[in-house]
């Protein structure tokens, strides 16, 4: 969970409109009818949606929106952004969090412009490039493996058993296992900074 200070501040209008025009589409995306309009709070930092836990596409909507989960004064909410503004090239910066919800977040809270909070976003973990990389690893391991001798189908801890815990390889040519010992394709070792972890 990240938390951001910051201060509220007046809107357009625009996001409004386009929830009353889609309401059916943003009710599918998160799964409740939505207040239309937003409350808008320009945060203390920059903040860029890594990875939107709902997405409303351009075809659906008129532009491609992220949507992330978050709270306002304990309430609940989503913080929408189009995939312009997250950016940094559309009408707000990288720090104007936009949030809807269920109910009216300015009545509801007594907000008006000016007024501090504090805003807590559900952000989705993104993925454990480290974890991925090492699963693909294991997957091509055990394909180079299954390649040399058929039939052979190893489990991923046995393709690594047989790399070896504190070795990796590179190939020769692309497609051609580093495994194989029969021409025209050579095992290649050279040592690894880390050890392969399960």
């Amino acid at each position: 969970m990240t938390t951001f200070r910051g201060r509220v501040v007046g809107g357009v209008g625009d996001l409004a409109t386009w929830m009353i025009r889609y309401a059916a589409a943003y009710e599918r995306a998160v799964g409740v009818a939505l207040e239309p309009g937003s409350l808008n709070v320009v945060i203390d930092r920059p903040w860029a949606m890594q990875q939107p836990t709902v997405r409303l596409e351009a075809d659906e909507v008129g532009v491609g929106l992220g949507f992330v989960r978050c709270r306002v004064g304990g309430l609940s909410g989503w913080i929408v952004r189009t995939d312009k503004n997250n950016r940094g090239w559309g009408d707000h910066g990288l720090d104007v969090l936009e949030i809807v919800s269920l109910v009216h977040l300015r009545t509801a809270l007594g907000l008006v412009d000016g007024d501090d909070v504090v805003v807590e976003v559900d952000e989705p973990r993104p993925p454990d490039h480290a974890r991925a990389s090492t699963v693909a690893r294991w997957v091509e391991v055990s394909r180079s493996l299954r390649h040399c001798s058929p039939g052979f189908s190893p489990s991923p801890m046995s393709a690594i058993a047989q790399l070896g815990p504190a070795c990796c390889y590179k190939r020769l040519e692309p497609y051609r296992s580093p495994f194989c010992l029969s021409p025209p394709w050579t095992p290649v070792f050279r040592p690894c900074h880390a050890r392969i972890r399960a």
